[in-house]
């Protein structure tokens, strides 16, 4: 008989290799094919069958308030150990267990499956570590791991050949390295690597330790004084018989080895193989990395060299059983991670207050503050900055230097502090207009900038221009001149009035002789309008606009006050408007 069996096994052989143990391991682990428990020292290490049934109560025998689907409020809970995932409803299958508090409305009931068919539970608000999972339903598939630590994992061995009795204990422990994957002291009398032994009835005993740790740790404890870890007879040279003949070899313990994407399920393995070789996939040789987001996974081998059938295993073949999950490699995060698991990018609401977070897929890393003593920079070709002409000569992106001269934005459009000032390029103006002359009238609103505004930010609107009043009169001679006009913002529906000019004072004149004998009179002044919107008082939301003009008064008089009505005409030169937005 095997005492090797697989998760599917039949009851009988589940009993059969839990008695092989039992006898080997000198009773310190012990069954219950009843509640499924599998126990060492008085604590539970594992469970028989696949499947895990939680149920709920308010009673030590589960039959008040009894429930598989809610915790509100119960003060018990209790576990059933399955093969199927038919869920029990009669409370008397189930082991129960007491809630220090109870549940009450605020309490999770959280779980953690390490392999081997070995499960935690903890009662708590929030989950005591990353890796646990919250239970939402029956039942729980204990084949399924769901730890997520980032951890280094492998198996310390020690061998020592006996003439056939097992040998003494060791009374130290080694260090494990894990960047070497070596330990030292190797105990006395024992070796690390496995000895060669031709003596007739030669027995070869090996320990076995496995050790796993967060790959932030550089060394791990083997203690090989732990009764635990039993010291077990893995082959033994065949004895020399009466007629002086050489017994047969025993078994070989090998292990094969596989790392997978984590995605994907547990792999498979033929259950023989010829010789002391490793199924198709696997490999002899453990792994020594650390493999971010993979499964390491084993399984267990015995490889029969001799010429006879040892406990079923052929001559020359190798029986294989497993595959266990060795360690589980996922995504990284802080304990204290209080953000989304996995967040998102580009929603903040989902990137938490405290912790760090990093993902294995999009290489994404989520942290609340970044301290850098070196430079910053992003872009697949980050920005380079050109000193001589104050921009980016090359790249794009963004690029912070230690030294406080930085770089953001193309080599078209940027802004560049190079050590000698801050300077904007590319600046873009959203309107400019120019005109030579416009005439302004009392009826017809005279335009001087159109503009658009995209969205609300500040809007800065200037205009330059020189006012100009004329007068033509072939009679009288004017000797002052008066003359208003009004500066209007136009929204596609209402004019309104956003400043007035006044133009008055004594005037220059000249005479224009025949054929045409007429007095002209000018006079001119500078202006100019500047403003920023929504900074001040007017807000100007998302639209199209202009800046336009709308002659308001004119008048004339002559040396003795007296008005006159000459020709005139009042002028708008050398016009430059200008818009731009800023955010």
């Amino acid at each position: 008989m095997s005492y090797f069996v697989n998760p599917n096994a039949s009851i009988s052989d589940i009993t059969g290799a839990l008695n092989y143990a039992l006898a080997n391991l000198g009773g310190s682990v012990s069954s219950n094919l009843a509640s499924g428990q599998i126990t060492s020292g008085g604590n539970t290490i594992g469970y028989l069958y696949q499947y895990m049934d939680v149920a709920f109560a308010t009673s030590y025998d589960g039959v008040t308030n009894f429930s598989t689907t809610s915790y509100t409020n119960a003060t018990y809970f209790g576990l059933r150990n399955a093969s199927t995932t038919t869920v029990s409803t009669n409370p008397a299958d189930y082991v129960w267990y007491q809630v220090a508090g109870g549940f009450g409305t605020t309490k999770y009931l959280w779980y953690n499956v390490t392999g081997g068919r070995n499960i935690q539970f903890s009662v708590q608000t929030t989950a005591p570590a990353g890796y646990y999972v919250k239970w939402t339903t029956d039942p729980i598939n204990l084949d399924i791991i769901t730890s997520t630590l980032s951890v280094n994992a492998n198996l310390a061995i020690i061998y020592q050949w006996t003439s056939g009795s097992a040998p003494a204990r060791p009374t130290v422990t080694s260090t494990y390295t894990w960047a070497t994957n070596t330990f030292t002291p190797v105990p006395s009398g024992w070796s690390s690597s496995l000895p060669s032994n031709t003596t007739p009835g030669a027995v070869l005993w090996e320990i076995q330790v496995p050790i796993s740790a967060n790959v932030t740790v550089p060394t791990s404890l083997v203690d090989w004084t732990n009764t635990s870890y039993p010291i077990v007879a893995t082959s033994a040279n065949g004895a020399t018989g009466a007629t002086g003949a050489n017994g047969a070899n025993g078994l070989n313990a090998i292990y094969a080895y596989l790392v997978q994407n984590q995605s994907l399920s547990p792999p498979t393995f033929t259950s023989t193989t010829t010789g002391a070789t490793a199924p198709s996939g696997w490999s002899l040789t453990p792994p020594t990395g650390t493999y971010i987001g993979q499964v390491f996974w084993y399984i267990f081998g015995q490889y029969n060299s001799s010429t006879i059938t040892i406990n079923g295993v052929a001559p020359n073949t190798t029986s294989w059983t497993g595959p266990t999950a060795a360690s589980i490699f996922q995504d990284i995060e802080s304990d204290n991670w209080n953000g989304s698991v996995p967040p998102t990018y580009g929603t903040p609401s989902t990137y938490g207050s405290t912790g760090y977070y990093i993902s294995r897929n999009t290489g994404d890393v989520y942290f609340n503050n970044g301290i850098f003593r070196g430079n910053v920079q992003t872009g697949s070709t980050p920005p380079v900055i050109d000193s001589t002409n104050h921009t980016i000569g090359s790249g794009a992106g963004v690029l912070l230097n230690s030294n406080g001269t930085f770089a953001l934005g193309t080599t078209t459009q940027n802004i560049v502090d190079d050590g000698t000032g801050v300077y904007l390029n590319g600046f873009v103006i959203g309107a400019n207009a120019t005109n030579s002359i416009l005439t302004l009238s009392f009826s017809t609103y005279v335009t001087l900038l159109n503009f658009t505004v995209s969205k609300n930010t500040n809007v800065f609107v200037g205009v330059n221009a020189n006012f100009v009043y004329q007068a033509n009169d072939t009679t009288n001679s004017v000797a002052s001149m008066q003359s208003t006009f009004v500066l209007y913002l136009y929204n596609g529906t209402t004019y309104s009035p956003i400043q007035i000019y006044s133009l008055q004072g004594a005037t220059e004149n000249s005479y224009v002789g025949p054929p045409i004998s007429t007095w002209q009179f000018e006079m001119t002044c500078p202006f100019s309008y500047h403003y920023i919107f929504n900074s001040g008082t007017t807000s100007l939301p998302p639209g199209n606009y202009s800046i336009t003009a709308l002659l308001n008064y004119s008048n004339a008089r002559n040396s003795s006050g007296a008005t006159v009505t000459p020709s005139y005409s009042t002028l708008l030169s050398n016009i430059n408007a200008y818009q731009y937005q800023i955010g």
